[in-house]
């Protein structure tokens, strides 16, 4: 029964992304994702959104939005990750993450009386390299580049780029490289 249940799931997640490409102007590309279930996916506003040959477990939450999401091959996903996209975010091959990991391309405009827009936004690249590991809770924030063979700790802030291969903690508030 098991499997009838899994198969039911990425037969479904197929069929929803399928009907998504073709009633949408957007470009989504997927050729044999295995998603699990919860899978929440909004691609609007000529939107670029490439999954091909992702594997990602529960409650995987896409948005994008004028933007381009690329996750290039082998890439894995943990539950409860989230990928908010208006510009480009891109992730490179055999990069993995950890439950719970948030990834953000932008911030809302905030005007000079501190009073912050829920319409406008700054925004600015991400990218993650290959080969790359991030652990549960992180968040990655707008203009990180993150270089190939990173690991960066579980509960990490990531705000700056991570420019050389290595392993990162956070530690007393920033991100220490450790090894």
């Amino acid at each position: 029964m098991n499997f009838i249940i899994k198969a039911y799931r990425v037969v479904f997640n197929i069929v929803c992304l399928f009907i998504l490409k073709k009633i949408s102007k957007n470009t989504i590309s997927f050729k044999s994702p295995r998603l699990g279930k919860g899978l929440n996916i909004t691609a609007i506003n000529n939107s670029i959104l490439d999954i091909n040959n992702l594997s990602a477990r529960n409650n995987l939450s896409i948005f994008v939005s004028h933007g381009t999401l690329i996750f290039e091959k082998d890439c894995f996903v943990n539950n409860d990750c989230s990928f908010n996209c208006l510009k480009s975010i891109r992730i490179g091959e055999n990069t993995i993450f950890g439950e719970g990991v948030k990834i953000y391309d932008h911030d809302h405009s905030i005007d000079e009386n501190y009073v912050v827009s829920k319409t406008d936004f700054v925004t600015s690249p991400v990218m993650i390299g290959a080969n790359c590991w991030i652990g549960s809770n992180t968040v990655i924030l707008k203009g990180v580049s993150i270089a190939d063979n990173v690991i960066i700790g579980a509960n990490s802030l990531v705000n700056k780029s991570v420019l050389v291969s290595g392993i990162y903690v956070n530690k007393n508030g920033s991100l220490t490289k450790i090894k």
